[in-house]
Parts: C-alpha cells; sequence; structure tokens
C-alpha cells in the first residue's frame, strides 16, 4: 500500500502516522531484505515528521533494524533517501552521523510528545545502544528543560 501511495509524497506526509499505526497493530511483519527497509524508514520518517501518541509502535519496530543497518552501511540507497530527510540536524561537526541523527530524532520524538516512557525502554535490546540513547535523552532534557 505505501508503494502504491509514493512513499514520499506529500499527502500520505500530511495524513500523518495514524492510519499506518492502525494498520501495523494487526499486521504480520513478512517483508525482507530492501522492501522491509524502504517500509522501516517510510515508517519512521512518517513517524519523526509528525510524531504522536502511538507512534511508539512504529519507534519499537524500525528504530533497531535501521539504526543497525545505518551502523553497518547496509541501508539501501532508497531507504537512505526517505529516511535522511527526516533526521534532525545535529552540531556541524556531527553531522554526518546519521545513526547519532537518528537518535537524536527518536528522542526528540518521545520528549516532545510525552510518548510512554516504556516504550523508550522497548526500543532496543542492545544494551550500548540503549545506553547511548538514554544519554541522548538525559543531555537533551537537560538543554530543553533549563530548570530541570
Amino acid at each position: 500500500m505505501a508503494e502504491s501511495l509514493g512513499y514520499d509524497r506529500k499527502a500520505v506526509f500530511d495524513v500523518g502516522p495514524a492510519p499506518w499505526i492502525t494498520a501495523l497493530q494487526s499486521a504480520d511483519d513478512t517483508l525482507g531484505g530492501e522492501r522491509r527497509q524502504v517500509f522501516l524508514a517510510f515508517l519512521m520518517a512518517l513517524a519523526l515528521s509528525n510524531p504522536s501518541p502511538g507512534s511508539e509502535l512504529i519507534f519499537e519496530r524500525a528504530f533497531e533494524p535501521l539504526h543497525s543497518a545505518l551502523a553497518t552501511s547496509r541501508l539501501s540507497d532508497q531507504a537512505y533517501a526517505l529516511l535522511i530527510r527526516s533526521l534532525p540536524s545535529v552540531s556541524w561537526w556531527q553531522q554526518w552521523d546519521s545513526c547519532l541523527r537518528l537518535c537524536v530524532g527518536v528522542v526528540r520524538s518521545y520528549q516532545s510528545q510525552h510518548l510512554d516512557e516504556n516504550s523508550f525502554k522497548r526500543l532496543t535490546s542492545d544494551r550500548a545502544l540503549m545506553n547511548q540513547i538514554d544519554s541522548i535523552r538525559r543531555e537533551k532534557q537537560r538543554e530543553w528543560d533549563p530548570f530541570d
């Protein structure tokens, strides 16, 4: 369905992630390879562009596989092109780090929309990666809340 609608059409992004969240709740994950990467990149771009309650499902399903593919330079060109436009900017000397930008985008989404803390803890089973995003979360929280 996403492929036929056009992954990065403005009209699709204007609708937001709600219809996709509803569909994912009962969908079986049977995609593999590049098609799965492109679909997960589409969902992540959608959720990062318009985070809202319920987006946790997208972040939980897409974050770890996309981060892993980025970290190992195995994300397909099409998936990368979809994802990179939705990643936030970071300091100019870190802008090259797509993994960091993905982590910052997810952290910002959870914090700005007050998404479920338990979901945040389910983003990855990789302890080092969880420590990294939790560190970003604590750092960004201090930046955004100077009275904390």
